[in-house]
This record gives structure tokens, C-alpha cells and sequence, in this order.
């Protein structure tokens, strides 16, 4: 992964941090780096869709990540009170595009 924004001594310091950590650190790092992430993405979709419940938003985390096809696949949406595609307008629906 290119840092080019970042100074040579900075990077030095970031990847003898990196390595200075125990393994369980590292992964506790990209955990919470996962779910800042995963938050982000919902709080998005909520300010959106304000009218989306869990189920709705769970649908939509689906669509951005792996696309429509896989998110009806693996969470069995639509239905799971997605009120249309008209309402959630992130991926065309494949049943009506043209």
C-alpha cells in the first residue's frame, strides 16, 4: 500500500510501531478499524433512508459490499420489507433494468 501523502519519517515510525505490536494487538487494531468502518456505512444508509429498520439497513450493508445479486441471495431480500427498489435506489434491479 503506497503512502505517498505521508513523510519518510513518519512511515518509519508507523511501521516500527506495526511491527513493535504483539499479533492480538494487530488484529485488535484492524477490528476496530472494521467496525469504525461498518458504522460509518450504516450511519450513511440511516441518514439516507430514515425510514429503513434493521433489517432494511442490513439489506443495503449487503448491496455496497458484495452487490444486489449476493445481498437478495444471502439475506433473502426482497422482501424483508424493503418497501421498493424506488426507496433504496443504490444498485438497479436486474428484474426491471433494460
Amino acid at each position: 500500500m503506497p503512502l505517498d501523502d505521508t513523510s519518510p519519517k513518519a512511515r518509519d515510525v508507523y511501521f516500527r510501531r506495526l511491527a513493535e505490536m504483539k499479533p492480538s494487538e494487530r488484529i485488535r487494531l484492524g477490528a476496530d478499524l472494521w467496525s469504525a468502518g461498518d458504522s460509518v456505512q450504516r450511519a450513511a444508509i440511516r441518514a439516507q433512508h430514515r425510514q429503513a429498520d434493521e433489517g432494511e439497513i442490513v439489506f443495503q450493508l449487503a448491496v455496497r459490499r458484495f452487490g444486489a445479486e449476493l445481498a437478495r441471495e444471502v439475506t433473502g431480500c426482497p422482501p424483508c420489507r424493503v418497501p421498493s427498489r424506488k426507496a433504496f435506489p443504490l444498485q438497479p434491479d436486474p428484474e426491471t433494468a433494460e
